[in-house]
């Protein structure tokens, strides 16, 4: 049984256990109706990325929707009941899933903005909202990212696409979350992408002739709004010498809270900038260019991806 339906089981189960013993039956006939539930799930696809994305995907009909995702913040001490905007995309194509859901992190982004560090509730609230779909609707979401990042590898350089397998996090992300009485302790981040998210993505690769890079390590220094220096980047460098890193600012987080929800998570990375201090300067210009050149092979990739996961 896989992570997300324990994860369910082991919520719902907290939840229907906290009733008097007087109001047993009805739990056990509503535990009977869980279960069955979540034994019966079919396998969807969310694909988090940024402006632009989803309009690649190879599907003829969408609808624009809302997620809401309901939790108590820990770190804030109280309820949030927060929603945010999706696409649902229906594939005409035999072999497709029925939906794939597409979400801009920049939008649940701009929707957390009043909070103190948005990104946090940002990302939880993602995730959360991508969980509770999944257990309202009997679907175990497979969660595809994409991510703009900086190379340590200046003979790969821009235009590189890698399927990353590990993770550093300097930014330390903890989940501060609790669902109905049940919040993640101790969250176990090995291996950090799903293997079998990974081995799927780079056979989409391969069947549509797209190069890529297998493997390498996410390294996240930061939450944002600034690239990285120079001596951050040769220290990154220096601690793992004879390893690719790409530097980015948003898988680690997602990946931490999909686990901590029993979700399935790999990320699809695009390099539009050799790191800071082995070349030219960085800017938010050019990263925005050279991420739109790569697009076209990141989404193939993806539409691939989709046929093999279903």
């Amino acid at each position: 049984m896989s992570n997300f339906k324990l994860f369910a089981m082991k919520k719902e189960i907290l939840w229907i256990s906290s009733f008097e013993s007087s109001n047993l039956s009805p739990c056990i006939i509503c535990l009977r109706s869980l279960l069955i539930h979540i034994f019966s799930m079919t396998t969807g696809i969310a694909i988090i990325g940024g402006t632009g994305f989803g309009s690649g995907l190879a599907i003829n009909r969408s609808r624009e929707d809302v997620l809401s995702a309901t939790y108590n913040s820990l770190s804030r001490g109280y309820l949030l009941d927060h929603k945010f905007p999706i696409t649902r995309y229906y594939p005409d194509k035999i072999g497709l899933p029925s939906e794939i859901v597409f979400v801009n992190r920049h939008a649940v982004l701009l929707n957390c903005a009043f909070f103190p560090s948005p990104e946090n509730v940002a990302t939880e609230t993602l995730m959360i909202g991508l969980y509770q779909e999944g257990i309202r609707r009997g679907i175990e979401y497979n969660i595809i990212s994409t991510s703009a990042v900086g190379i340590s590898d200046t003979s790969l350089g821009p235009g590189t696409i890698g399927i990353p397998d590990d993770f550093v996090d300097r930014v330390n992300y903890s989940p501060s979350f609790e669902i109905d009485g049940f919040k993640p302790d101790y969250v176990s981040m090995h291996p950090s992408f799903d293997p079998k998210l990974r081995e799927i993505m780079l056979q989409a690769a391969e069947i549509e002739n797209v190069r890529v890079v297998n493997g390498g390590i996410y390294v996240r220094r930061l939450k944002g709004r600034r690239y990285e220096t120079a001596e951050e980047v040769e220290e990154e460098m220096m601690l793992h010498p004879n390893k690719l890193l790409y530097f980015g600012m948003t898988s680690p987080e997602e990946d931490i809270a999909a686990n901590a929800l029993g979700m399935k998570y790999a990320t699809i990375v695009f390099a539009t900038n050799n790191g800071a201090g082995l070349d030219a300067p960085i800017s938010h210009e050019n990263v925005a260019k050279e991420f739109e050149k790569a697009l076209p092979r990141g989404i193939r990739i993806i539409n691939r991806a989709s046929e093999l996961l279903h």
